[in-house]
Protein backbone atom coordinates (compact mmCIF):
# COMPACT_ATOMS: atom_id res chain seq x y z
CA UNK A 1 0.00 0.00 0.00
CA UNK A 2 1.80 3.03 -0.88
CA UNK A 3 0.55 6.75 0.53
CA UNK A 4 0.50 9.56 -0.97
CA UNK A 5 1.68 12.04 1.72
CA UNK A 6 1.27 15.79 0.50
CA UNK A 7 4.78 17.58 -0.04
CA UNK A 8 4.85 20.91 2.13
CA UNK A 9 4.99 23.99 0.41
CA UNK A 10 8.86 24.78 1.80
CA UNK A 11 9.39 21.76 0.10
CA UNK A 12 7.66 22.87 -3.15
CA UNK A 13 9.56 26.01 -2.95
CA UNK A 14 12.63 24.98 -2.15
CA UNK A 15 12.92 22.24 -4.79
CA UNK A 16 12.08 24.72 -7.68
CA UNK A 17 14.51 27.32 -6.18
CA UNK A 18 17.24 24.71 -6.10
CA UNK A 19 16.01 23.91 -9.99
CA UNK A 20 16.31 27.39 -11.00
CA UNK A 21 19.53 27.95 -9.62
CA UNK A 22 20.74 24.52 -11.35
CA UNK A 23 22.01 23.62 -7.97
CA UNK A 24 21.92 20.46 -6.84
CA UNK A 25 20.72 18.61 -3.23
CA UNK A 26 24.47 17.83 -2.41
CA UNK A 27 25.31 21.80 -2.89
CA UNK A 28 22.37 22.78 -0.88
CA UNK A 29 23.34 20.50 1.80
CA UNK A 30 26.95 21.74 2.09
CA UNK A 31 25.67 25.05 2.55
CA UNK A 32 23.55 24.20 4.80
CA UNK A 33 26.14 21.65 6.58
CA UNK A 34 23.06 18.58 6.71
CA UNK A 35 23.34 15.73 4.47
CA UNK A 36 22.06 15.34 0.98
CA UNK A 37 19.67 13.08 2.41
CA UNK A 38 17.88 15.94 4.78
CA UNK A 39 17.18 18.12 2.10
CA UNK A 40 15.83 15.35 -0.24
CA UNK A 41 13.56 14.78 2.97
CA UNK A 42 12.57 18.61 3.19
CA UNK A 43 11.69 18.39 -0.69
CA UNK A 44 9.73 15.13 0.18
CA UNK A 45 7.20 16.49 2.51
CA UNK A 46 9.48 16.68 5.71
CA UNK A 47 8.79 20.07 7.42
CA UNK A 48 11.93 21.40 8.58
CA UNK A 49 12.65 23.17 11.88
CA UNK A 50 13.25 27.11 11.90
CA UNK A 51 17.03 27.20 11.57
CA UNK A 52 17.31 24.73 8.92
CA UNK A 53 14.72 27.11 7.11
CA UNK A 54 17.37 30.23 7.62
CA UNK A 55 20.37 27.87 6.86
CA UNK A 56 18.27 27.14 3.64
CA UNK A 57 17.21 30.68 2.40
CA UNK A 58 20.94 31.58 3.02
CA UNK A 59 22.07 29.19 0.60
CA UNK A 60 19.66 29.94 -2.27
CA UNK A 61 20.31 33.83 -1.78
CA UNK A 62 16.51 34.13 -0.10
CA UNK A 63 15.14 35.96 2.77
CA UNK A 64 13.19 33.18 4.99
CA UNK A 65 9.90 34.62 4.02
CA UNK A 66 10.10 33.05 0.57
CA UNK A 67 10.20 29.42 1.87
CA UNK A 68 8.00 30.18 4.67
CA UNK A 69 5.09 31.54 1.96
CA UNK A 70 1.76 29.91 1.47
CA UNK A 71 0.17 29.64 -1.57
Amino acid sequence: MTRNIPVSPIGKILKDIRQEQNLTVQAVADVCDVAASTIRNYENGIHPQIDAIEAMAFALGYEIDILLKQD
